[in-house]
């Protein structure tokens, strides 16, 4: 019986070490085909000039970052939470699902 036991708990112990070793995989193989993928859009995009710097490219998207807020409260004008709609995964600036955040703090129809 004790055979057995070990046995089963040893099976256990190598279907979790594989199941593990294959969400690593997954998480690699995400990874980079991202960074594959920005590497051939940025190289185009920046030509001979090399990378934006992180100024620069804040100045072309209004000075707006991705930053974690996600709410309208935390917004500081319409442009800010229509960027934060439109680029920055997760937030809750549209209640009523039309395209428009913040209508009640910043952005009147």
């Amino acid at each position: 019986m004790r055979k057995f036991t070990l046995l089963v708990l040893l099976a256990a112990a190598l279907i979790r070490l594989y199941e593990s070793h294959k969400g690593r995989q997954e998480v690699a193989i995400k990874t980079k085909a991202a960074a594959e993928a920005m590497a051939r859009n940025d190289g185009e995009a920046w030509g001979l000039q090399g990378p934006p710097r992180r100024s620069e490219a804040r100045q072309a998207r209004g000075g707006f970052d991705c930053d974690g807020r996600s709410y309208c409260s935390q917004m500081r004008s319409c442009d800010e939470a229509k960027y934060f709609l439109q680029f920055c995964p997760g937030v809750n600036l549209d209640g009523n699902k039309n395209g428009l955040p913040c209508e009640q703090q910043w952005c009147s129809p």
